[in-house]
């Protein structure tokens, strides 16, 4: 579990939910294209 206290402003709890949502880079879902 992260800990409250990582989420002390919003840019830093999106930039940690955007790494974790896509530690693998950002693709599309259906056809794994990344455009």
């Amino acid at each position: 579990m992260i800990p409250l206290k990582t989420f002390v402003s919003e840019r830093r709890a999106a930039n940690l939910l955007a790494q974790v949502r896509w530690r693998d880079g950002v693709y599309c879902p259906r056809c794994r294209g990344e455009s």
